[in-house]
């Protein structure tokens, strides 16, 4: 090979030179630069995963961490109202109000048991409601019970006096099972 080598002119060993050169050039890069490339996108792709799940992760954990301070509040508000029972609370809130006499039906519906918790139902209808009315009641609902809950909702004016509504809705109350 050395004979061989030895026997080319200048020029031609300048080009043998070169092609060797870059053939070298050439089999390194497919040997070691180009995998080491490809390597390292894998693993920028890998990283930028990892930290989408990482952050995935912390706000799961955040929306966890608030689920559980609401269910904590919620077993404090109802541990504070022992004994508490929907029927008697609906009746002393249209008392209160002043719309007993629109109450044209109450019906409990039968308790659910979920997780430890006992679901109390009952379907309300009152007529001939002015809206002013309707919005106390929907009010007081909402914030003088321990965790009561609108389930359903049905608002009809009334045909005969348009400033007038008929309104169906079933409340629901959530106990603690034992309590």
């Amino acid at each position: 090979m050395n004979r061989l080598f030895a026997e080319l002119s200048r020029r031609e060993k300048i080009v043998v030179g070169g092609g060797i050169v870059v053939l070298a050039a050439v089999v390194a890069w497919f040997a070691a630069v180009s995998p080491y490339l490809a390597g390292l996108g894998r693993a920028e792709r890998r990283i930028d995963s990892w930290q989408q799940q990482l952050e995935t992760a912390r706000r799961l954990q955040a929306e966890y961490r608030r689920l559980q301070a609401t269910v904590a509040a919620a077993d404090r508000r109802m541990a504070a109202s022992p004994g508490f029972s929907l029927l008697p609370f609906v009746e002393q809130t249209t008392n209160r109000l002043g719309v007993r006499d629109k109450l044209v039906a109450m019906r409990p519906q039968a308790p659910q048991l979920r997780d430890g918790y006992r679901e109390e139902a009952v379907e309300i209808r009152l007529e001939r409601l002015p809206l002013e009315q309707v919005v106390r009641l929907l009010h007081a609902i909402d914030n003088d019970g321990p965790l009561l809950e609108v389930k359903s909702l049905r608002i009809r004016p009334r045909f005969d006096d348009r400033g007038r509504l008929d309104l169906a809705l079933v409340v629901s109350s959530l106990q603690k099972d034992g309590q």
